[in-house]
């Protein structure tokens, strides 16, 4: 299981992100199934496997942010 939680978003007017992910060497896809209104996302990946995360943030003036850095997490 992989466990992502980031600072939310001091800008005004976020109100929800979305979460990409890759394989190693893949490219990115949502993996958020849509935008989340939290700071936090989980999702189960296979033992053994490392994935790349970044996310956006979602405004409410239609504007989506850069993605931020990216990361690689091992599963728990």
């Amino acid at each position: 299981m992989v466990r992502l939680a980031w600072r939310a978003s001091a800008e005004p007017g976020v109100f929800a992100y979305r979460v990409f992910g890759a394989t190693p060497t893949g490219p990115f896809a949502e993996r958020s199934g849509g935008p989340v209104s939290t700071n936090r996302f989980e999702e189960p990946i296979g033992k053994d496997e490392v994935a790349r995360y970044r996310v956006t943030a979602l405004a409410s003036t239609g504007r989506e942010s850069a993605p931020s850095a990216i990361v690689s997490v091992p599963p728990d």
